[in-house]
């Protein structure tokens, strides 16, 4: 799990028994910083089977982030992601992606959309990326969220 907050001005990794694997600013135009996150998250996958590419989903309602994310991952030279604009269509690019093999990331925009992944069950569970908590009381319902779920 990734924090990326407009709060956080370097690039960290977190102790083990954080919440969080790492922060990371949100200006995204950083790219050595977006690539040390998808280091971490290979990492992460390599734990598990195979070497597939990983299979992302933007899923914000403030789409000129999402574009700039989204250019920057295709500069890492990572498939174009999945964009979702609202909880539905983000629901739906899990869905869909459960009949695919190999490693899944959301990056989410939205902490109230985070339950919602939770819900639905996966049998292929995303790495998730929170792109900005915000406030005390937005990362509090964002840990209460996932610690529900």
């Amino acid at each position: 799990l990734v924090c990326c907050s407009a709060n956080v001005e370097s690039l960290s990794a977190c102790a083990l028994d954080d919440l969080f694997h790492m922060l990371m600013p949100k200006n995204f135009m950083d790219s050595s910083a977006l690539s040390v996150c998808f280091s971490a998250a290979e990492d992460f996958w390599s734990q598990g089977s195979g070497s597939s590419p990983v299979e992302i989903i933007l899923a914000d309602d403030e789409m000129i982030c999402s574009v700039a994310l989204a250019a920057n991952i295709s500069l890492l030279g990572l498939e174009e992601p999945a964009t979702a604009e609202d909880v539905e269509s983000m629901e739906e690019f899990l869905q869909a992606a459960q009949s695919r093999e190999g490693p899944l990331m959301v990056m989410v925009g939205k902490p109230d959309w985070i339950p919602h992944i939770s819900a639905l069950g996966l049998r292929r569970m995303p790495f998730i990326v929170r792109r900005d908590p915000g406030s005390g009381r937005s990362m509090s319902r964002l840990v209460a969220g996932l610690m529900s779920g």
